[in-house]
């Protein structure tokens, strides 16, 4: 899903030196405002005399290194877009140069993303961010094989950094053995938790329904229930230290915790397999299977304990 929103009349230099991927581009990014150049020479004019919220461009037959240094240089968050040179060498240049992401062109069909992705982070300062590498993780392994980053680079610690891990509860038993790994992966790398609870629609108009019962204090109980749960689900007094912030949104599950963990940069979720009602959230059905498939960041998912012992 894209933040359309976000990328709405943003100003988008696309260089690239074959003109159906110019079309292509240009068509996927109908919410922005394109410039497109299919050469160094007018990338470079457009660069000098324009100011752009992002670039999208390509490595070879354009001087997209070149172009590179001209975008960091003018604070331009940068993706390349690449086929000839899609190779790990070529990624480690990429980021050690300072573009934003490497996004090989048979994957441009989620150019809109990537650039959401950039421009998500510029509003927050910062010049990197895992989500667009947790898309593609799977498709550069599958490419480069299972070693292709054996080689360390100190870049991976800039855009692999675990900053804010999302763990959704349903308030039952089972959701709860959640709690203790995110808890644990806080811990382990400095993060903040954010805790968040999904009210279905028409649960939510049942609870407001009741006389003296509104919306305000139906969320402050919510809120107060999911700090309480997660200081009970954990052994010791660690969990004070880890700075936590709790959440209640109404809708779907599955949709609203992948559109809470885009719109909040969720570096990761912690989610059980289980739910209320048992098997009818597990992995191979409902919830936590749709998260995986669809949410922007890496998915860790805790089997409750006895789930499966017979």
């Amino acid at each position: 899903m894209v933040n359309a929103s976000l990328l709405q009349n943003k100003r988008i230099l696309i260089v690239d030196d074959e003109p159906d991927v110019l079309q292509t581009l240009e068509d996927l990014l109908d919410m922005c405002v394109v410039d497109g150049a299919s050469d160094f020479a007018t990338a470079e004019r457009l660069l000098k005399a324009n100011v752009y919220d992002a670039a999208v461009l390509d490595i070879m037959g354009v001087s997209g290194f070149d172009l590179l240094k001209l975008c960091k240089e003018k604070s331009v968050p940068a993706i390349m877009l690449t086929a000839q040179a899609l190779s790990p060498d070529f990624f480690d240049k990429a980021m050690i140069e300072g573009a934003f992401a490497y996004v090989p062109k048979d994957k441009m069909a989620d150019i809109a993303l990537y650039l959401e992705d950039a421009l998500a982070a510029r509003a927050t300062g910062s010049e990197k961010s895992g989500a667009w590498f947790a898309r593609l993780r799977p498709y550069f392994t599958k490419r480069f094989g299972p070693d292709w980053r054996a080689k360390s680079q100190e870049y991976w610690l800039e855009f692999e950094n675990i900053d804010l891990i999302l763990v959704p509860t349903d308030f039952s038993p089972y959701s709860c053995d959640a709690f203790p790994w995110a808890a644990f992966f806080a811990t382990k790398f400095g993060a903040r938790v954010l805790i968040l609870h999904v009210i279905p629609q028409r649960a939510a108009q049942e609870l407001t329904a009741i006389p003296g019962n509104p919306w305000e204090s139906v969320l402050a109980g919510e809120n107060a229930q999911m700090k309480e749960d997660f200081s009970a689900c954990l052994v010791g007094d660690f969990h004070k230290k880890i700075e936590k912030e709790t959440m209640v949104v109404t809708g779907t599950p599955q949709t609203m915790i992948v559109n809470v963990a885009r719109q909040k940069r969720a570096s990761m979720i912690v989610m059980a397999s289980h739910g209320r009602t048992g098997l009818l959230d597990s992995l191979m059905g409902n919830v936590a299977e749709k998260v995986v498939r669809l949410a922007p960041c890496p998915v860790f998912v805790v089997k409750p304990k006895g789930i499966g012992i017979r």
